[in-house]
């Protein structure tokens, strides 16, 4: 399997569980936003040459990184509904971008 679809699909994976948080309760939501981390990064590095639009890509992954830190930002500040809307938008923008950028490298 190639490293764009491994990408795809465990990301849309990682996507799928980080949305469905009252299911997975905030112990998985942690650890499946790490291991979304953990499986990005190498691809970012081992794949940042191939990237056909560039600006997108950078955008989605500081799109997850957004959702990442304002998820972490929430734990300790509660009540800012702010936060939460970011939290929600970089995660809903990231997955738009995830499926953008990457079903078209699902034939290559």
């Amino acid at each position: 399997m190639n490293k764009n679809r491994f990408f795809l699909i465990s990301m849309l994976a990682v996507s799928v569980l980080l949305f469905m948080l009252r299911m997975t309760g905030m112990a998985a939501h942690i650890g499946v936003s790490v291991l979304g981390l953990a499986i990005m990064i190498p691809i970012t590095l081992k794949t940042r040459k191939e990237w056909k639009i560039p600006a997108l890509e950078i955008i989605m992954r500081v799109m997850y990184l957004v959702a990442v830190v304002t998820g972490g930002a929430m734990m300790k500040l509660h009540g800012i509904a702010a936060l939460g809307m970011v939290h929600k938008i970089g995660a809903a923008v990231f997955a738009v971008l995830l499926l953008v950028l990457y079903i078209p490298k699902w034939k290559k």
